[in-house]
């Protein structure tokens, strides 16, 4: 929902925000909107703060969402009120691993995953949306490619291994052996035989 030039205040932006979120009571969770609910009431003891909107599930495992919302003022500048978002997840974290923080002004939502930035949007979507966030992978396919490519290149033309079934297979072998503890950054420069004897050894 895009706002223009008048004011728009907090607590239709807050409205707007549990509608489009869809935050409502469940079975599976304590959602809703308003600034009357305190943390304390929502579970977090002893916390006396009132979040904007929540999304709790009873499953302490699963996806939190809280967010924070601010009146719309044409040309205001909606990360100065990072601060409060950050407090509030940092709230919802003591009791969730796994916390959307939102900020929104109707115009404009800032999105956090735990304690880091994630991304800006222009508009709010359905709390489903952001409950995937946490099992969506960003996989970056050209960085891939070209990090694979120089492996392979690195292999055939400095260590002379022509055959790409047995560059692939040390290529295996050298990542299993990486994150078993070998030392494989410490021997950049050295020669194969040297970065082979470590691969097996740690193998």
């Amino acid at each position: 929902m895009m706002y223009g030039t008048s004011r728009v205040s907090e607590d239709v932006i807050r409205q707007n925000a549990g509608a489009l979120l869809k935050f409502q009571d469940s079975k599976y969770a304590k959602s809703g909107v308003g600034q009357i609910t305190t943390f304390n009431e929502l579970g977090f003891s002893g916390v006396n703060k009132k979040p904007d909107g929540w999304y709790f599930p009873h499953d302490i495992n699963e996806v939190a969402i809280i967010l924070e919302t601010k009146a719309y003022e044409p040309n205001s500048n909606l990360d100065q009120n990072l601060p409060q978002l950050q407090e509030y997840i940092n709230i919802t974290r003591s009791k969730y691993n796994q916390v959307i923080g939102i900020l929104y002004n109707g115009n404009e939502a800032i999105i956090y995953k735990n304690d880091k930035f994630y991304r800006e949007d222009s508009e709010l979507f359905s709390k489903d949306y952001y409950l995937k966030l946490f099992t969506q992978s960003s996989i970056d396919k050209p960085k891939i490619y070209l990090c694979t490519k120089s492996i392979n290149d690195n292999l055939h033309i400095n260590f002379g291994i022509n055959n790409l079934k047995h560059r692939m297979i040390f290529t295996a072998c050298a990542l299993v052996a990486d994150r078993k503890g070998a030392n494989l950054a410490g021997l950049k420069g050295r020669d194969f035989a040297t970065l082979q004897s470590e691969i097996i050894k740690t193998l």
